[in-house]
């Protein structure tokens, strides 16, 4: 696993001043809200949010560019910290907990390392995974809410670990692989920080009233609008197709996976009786509150890898 200078890659100056330019703009609106927010202290303050946001750009950027062991230690890392608040959100038992987070650091290795080019890796790992915790209520006798914990089993491959690998493979696939890998990464940041603008600003009907409240279907539009202003802006340096609206396709598509993936989110913190999977990050939540837009969009990559 070579790891890049980030420097030395075309596209990284070309990335950079666009995503600086976006961030400059983001902090002139989170100045002119904290201006407002004077005459009325109940609103939420956007600091935490836009400097947690901005960290976490500065390190997924760099190692991303990086590649080899920058992004495996990245996503492995973010893997951990999602399937341990994916466990704790589900209730999952010791046993069952241990073998996903052993899953969220084992498997990203093996796909990396052992078979950086095969995308059936993470596949049969989810087989093998579901044989072991199968085996676990034989194994230890106790049945009760076996059905229920082999779904949260398979459901964390399906929504986490998996998506997780398949963007380090994704990675592995030279510059075309680092090409998509931003598409999907912009696309998704600029859908989320849309998405919320939209939403607060315009309201309206509700998305899915009963899974997730404060979602709107002006938030939606607004997502697919930022997803949509990002595949023009960086259709240039990305270069994914040769036409600008094939990239803008592409970017509304990612855009609709990542409402999706975090409705999906809403869903089983609905189910758990909570807002926020956790408060280690300031202004999101939870990892998951912030990388749940990620994961499913995460799949429509490889597939773009696969037709590219």
């Amino acid at each position: 696993m070579a790891t890049d200078n980030p420097l030395d890659n075309p596209i990284f100056f070309d990335v950079l001043w666009r995503l600086s330019a976006l961030f400059a703009i983001l902090y002139v609106g989170v100045a002119v809200r904290e201006w407002r927010r004077r005459a009325d202290r109940r609103k939420e303050s956007l600091v935490p949010g836009a400097v947690s946001a901005t960290l976490l750009t500065c390190v997924v950027v760099a190692a991303a560019f990086a590649g080899g062991v920058a992004w495996w230690i990245v996503v492995t890392l973010l893997g951990v910290q999602l399937t341990v608040e994916y466990a704790s959100l589900t209730s999952l038992d010791a046993g069952y907990k241990w073998l996903v987070v052993i899953w969220s650091i084992v498997g990203p290795s093996v796909s990396a390392i052992a078979f950086p080019d095969s995308m059936w890796t993470p596949a049969i790992q989810l087989v093998v995974v579901y044989l072991i915790a199968t085996a676990l209520p034989i194994v230890t006798g106790r049945n009760n809410d076996a059905t229920a914990a082999l779904g949260r089993v398979t459901l964390c491959g399906l929504y986490i670990i998996l998506p997780l690998e398949y963007l380090l493979l994704v990675r592995s696939q030279g510059d075309h692989g680092l090409r998509i890998l931003f598409l999907v990464l912009i696309s998704v940041g600029l859908s989320d920080a849309f998405g919320y603008i939209a939403g607060t600003k315009a309201g309206g009907p509700k998305l899915a009233v009963n899974t997730s409240p404060e979602k709107t279907w002006s938030g939606v539009i607004g997502s697919v609008a930022g997803a949509a202003i990002g595949g023009v802006l960086f259709h240039s340096p990305l270069s994914i197709s040769a036409m600008v609206s094939a990239t803008v396709a592409y970017a509304i598509l990612i855009a609709v996976l990542a409402v999706w993936g975090d409705l999906v989110e809403s869903v089983l913190k609905r189910s758990a009786g909570v807002k926020n999977v956790g408060n280690t990050l300031p202004g999101f939540g939870g990892f998951l509150d912030r990388f749940d837009s990620l994961l499913i969009p995460a799949w429509f990559a490889v597939l773009l890898v696969e037709v590219g």
